[in-house]
């Protein structure tokens, strides 16, 4: 018999976590192990119940962990940027990007007080990146996923932040 563990969820199996090729990389994020006894991080702080036991209802929350992990994440903010370089490579124009971005975050079209305050802060992205093409370059560069070269980094830089901020929202991310 195996002697019976005091913290079961301190026996976490550690996997290789280096990054492999693109294609690889993709194809390995589609799935996460769930343990009985130690799930995934993640899971835990987006409300992932016990699948032993049965609820009627699931909770849902809305905490800094979560803002944290949404903004900080590799595989989130890789995402940002290939949401973002999906929606410049559609259109030139920033209203039409931004009703895009938000339609395809949120599945809903923006009010005209919405668009305002994402225009206004994808403006002010862009000037900022402008002043710091550094943190511009830093901020595409994460992830596998090459940047595509056709696109100006700093435009691109503003339009992730402008996704992040939009899937940062609670409405985004909890479906109800």
């Amino acid at each position: 018999d195996l002697p019976q563990l005091p913290h079961l969820a301190l026996v976490v199996e550690t996997q290789d976590t280096e990054q492999g090729r693109e294609e690889e990389h993709h194809r390995r994020t589609l799935y996460t192990f769930v343990k009985r006894n130690a799930p995934h991080p993640a899971l835990g702080i987006f409300d992932f119940r016990n699948r032993t036991e049965s609820i009627a209802r699931r909770r849902s929350s809305n905490t800094p962990l979560q803002a944290l992990l949404l903004m900080n994440d590799p595989q989130y903010l890789e995402a940002y940027r290939l949401l973002a370089e999906n929606v410049l490579t559609s259109t030139d124009e920033d209203i039409a990007g931004l009703t895009l971005l938000s339609r395809l975050v949120t599945r809903a079209t923006p009010s005209l007080e919405q668009l305002g305050i994402l225009e206004r802060y994808y403006h002010e992205q862009v000037a900022y990146f402008a002043e710091n093409s550094e943190r511009a370059a830093e901020a595409v560069a994460v992830g596998v996923t090459a940047v595509d070269p056709a696109l100006d980094i700093i435009e691109l830089a503003a339009m992730a932040n402008v996704a992040a901020l939009l899937m940062n929202a609670p409405d985004t991310y909890v479906v109800k």
